[in-house]
């Protein structure tokens, strides 16, 4: 989409682009689009580029308008608008390239609290969330003295309890770098430059995020003098943490299963000498073949279109890899 001179300018949709003109933003209603929004279908290529009216777009699509017009920037990508909806063979070609799409813009915005499309991206914030208090330390495993303390996981929490991020099509944007965060509970609008963290709640993040050492590691296919088991094992861990989050997130088709999950495989295979096979990279196959269920999920039957029976993405529910928990 490519919006116009004016604050409430029409919207046009375009030609696809790959470039750091680029304004990425996730909308997760796949399935309900028709009722919520307009889409585009086969039918309508030919129409393209048409113009649609600022007025009649939904809430948050016209925030990320706005957005994009005090930031300067042109253009917008919104899979929904620049995906054919009932294109299998469009989607699977994009589905491929969403994580060039992402990785390559100037930024992505995360509506993350909307439960609709037109939920928007802004709401009204209690900025008491985010306040400082000064306490003094007596502790004798640090100086004595006086600090400053404040919330710094709040935004992960809300990021980890967003409605958003329970889509399995919304899980890549999370670790894509240039994030815009948007918040509906805490007063804040973070920029994440890396990508949000891949780390439990309870988890203290102090060092270089996960994803941003996966994506600088085994950039040549020869080996460098970085190489070690320790990457290797580094790898597998965060992969298999990646797959156990992903797991749990529903999808309108399970037959995405794994499809959904290409953008993320693309940015590991960059960085890993390893090949990857249905959810499982061979060079850590025994760990990653030894998993289970978890036993709190809700039992749902298998996908008609079912991974091999061997991999975690063979069956409906959240996975627990033993490798990952030894």
């Amino acid at each position: 989409m490519k919006r116009g001179p004016d604050d409430e300018p029409p919207a046009r949709l375009g030609p696809r682009m790959d470039s750091q003109d680029t304004l990425g933003t996730m909308s997760k209603w796949l399935d309900d689009c028709v009722q919520n929004h307009r889409e585009s279908h086969i039918g309508h290529a030919s129409c393209i580029p048409k113009l649609h009216s600022y007025r009649n777009l939904p809430k948050t699509f016209r925030n990320t308008i706005t957005l994009a017009h005090h930031l300067n920037i042109r253009h917008i990508w919104i899979d929904s608008l620049c995906i054919l909806q009932d294109s299998p063979l469009d989607w699977k070609k994009e589905s491929f390239r969403m994580d060039h799409v992402y990785s390559n813009s100037t930024c992505n915005i995360i509506a993350a609290q909307s439960e609709e499309s037109d939920g928007g991206l802004f709401a009204m914030r209690d900025p008491s969330v985010l306040e400082t208090f000064v306490v003094c330390s007596e502790r004798t495993d640090i100086p004595s003295g006086q600090y400053t303390v404040w919330d710094h996981m709040s935004i992960l929490n809300d990021y980890n309890r967003a409605p958003l991020y329970k889509r399995g099509w919304s899980f890549k944007s999370a670790y894509s770098p240039r994030e815009v965060f948007i918040s509906a509970k805490t007063k804040s609008l973070e920029i994440l430059p890396d990508g949000i963290p891949v780390v439990p709640d309870s988890e203290v993040v102090e060092h270089g995020k996960a994803v941003t050492r996966i994506r600088r590691m085994r950039l040549l296919v020869d080996s460098s003098p970085g190489d070690s088991p320790e990457d290797d094992d580094f790898f597998a861990d965060i992969w298999e943490r990646l797959v156990e989050e992903y797991s749990g997130c529903s999808l309108t088709y399970e037959k995405d299963r794994l499809a959904a999950l290409n953008g993320m495989a693309g940015l590991f295979s960059d960085a890993s000498l390893s090949r990857y096979i249905s959810g499982i990279w061979n060079i850590h196959v025994t760990r990653q073949t030894c998993w289970s269920l978890n036993p709190a999920a809700e039992k749902k039957p298998r996908p008609s279109h079912p991974a091999p029976f061997w991999s975690w993405a063979s069956v409906q529910g959240k996975s627990l890899i033993q490798g990952h928990h030894e």
